[in-house]
C-alpha cells in the first residue's frame, strides 16, 4: 500500500549556502626567515553547504569551507597554501522560551 506524503508531512526546506569572504594583510612568514622579511598576505575561505530546516525547529547543517593562503614577499618570493579544506556537520535546534511568574 502506498501513502503519499500530505502537505504536513513533507515540511523538509533545503537552502544552499555559498560565500567567498578575502582578507589581505602584511604577515612575516614564519619558520627561519628573518622577522623583519614581511610580505602581503592574501586569504581567501570559500564555504559550500546545506541547510535542512525539517519544519519542526531542527535544523541539519552540513558543508565545507576551504581555505587559501598566498604569501608575496618584496623580493618576488611567493608562498602558496596547499589543500586546506574542513569539513563540516552539526543540527541546531531552536525552542521557544517559556517564562513562569
Amino acid at each position: 500500500m502506498l501513502i503519499p506524503a500530505g502537505p504536513v508531512q513533507a515540511q523538509a526546506t533545503v537552502t544552499q549556502f555559498f560565500a567567498t569572504p578575502t582578507e589581505t594583510f602584511t604577515a612575516p612568514l614564519e619558520g627561519r626567515l628573518p622577522a623583519d622579511l614581511v610580505g602581503t598576505v592574501t586569504a581567501t575561505e570559500t564555504s559550500t553547504g546545506q541547510v535542512v530546516d525539517t519544519g519542526k525547529n531542527v535544523f541539519f547543517v552540513h558543508g565545507v569551507d576551504n581555505f587559501d593562503y598566498h604569501l608575496t614577499l618584496p623580493d618576488g618570493r611567493f608562498v602558496q597554501s596547499g589543500l586546506n579544506r574542513d569539513l563540516f556537520v552539526f543540527v541546531a535546534t531552536h525552542r521557544t522560551p517559556s517564562s513562569t511568574l
